[in-house]
């Protein structure tokens, strides 16, 4: 009988973050509203940790399905080190130019995260100098999507998934040449 294997740890204690952070009465707390504050504590604490609060148990499910999948491909491949590098960097990033762009607004939820994951994992299907098809046409669906609703007043800051987004594709172009995929591509005649 095959045993259950605790795999991606920092994927799985990131869910299970957001989960207890998404339940419990601390959005408000989590949240990350600008103008950006080096000096004040809260501000940098919320850099880390507005991605882990949501606005209810459907909107944690529809990110948390996608980095579910991808976050344990992505920690089997660089590491779990890596992937904690990655959730902060996107948290970080995306929090402070969120700040920029609407330092009145609040931000909570890892949808930025999510794109950042989507465009990384999608950058890992090509080679070192090359542009993946498949990336394209993700970016196209995804990205041509929030694009399309940038100036929509619906309470979704796509800025944030759009920012996400690129940021993923920046760290595919980074981390790929680095990594040691388990099964190499085959050479091709």
């Amino acid at each position: 009988m095959p045993r259950i294997e605790f795999n991606a740890p920092v994927t799985v204690c990131y869910a299970l973050a957001a989960l207890a952070a998404t339940i419990l009465p601390v959005q408000g707390k989590l949240a990350i509203h600008g103008p950006i504050r080096l000096l004040d504590g809260d501000f940098l604490l919320s850099l880390c940790t507005w991605t882990l609060a949501h606005g209810g148990m459907t909107h944690l499910l529809s990110n948390f399905v996608v980095i579910l999948l991808a976050g344990p491909l992505l920690e089997d491949r660089f590491g779990s080190l890596r992937m904690l590098g990655v959730l902060i960097t996107a948290s970080v990033l995306v929090g402070l130019a969120h700040c920029v762009l609407d330092p009145g607004g609040g931000l909570i939820g890892a949808s930025g995260t999510v794109f950042c994951l989507i465009m990384l994992t999608a950058m890992l299907a090509g080679r070192s100098g090359t542009i993946p098809l498949t990336m394209l046409l993700v970016a196209a669906l995804y990205l041509g999507r929030e694009l399309m609703g940038l100036f929509a007043n619906d309470g979704v800051s796509q800025s944030a998934h759009i920012l996400g987004g690129l940021l993923g594709i920046v760290l595919g172009l980074v981390m790929r040449g680095g990594s040691s995929a388990r099964y190499p591509a085959s050479p091709r005649s």
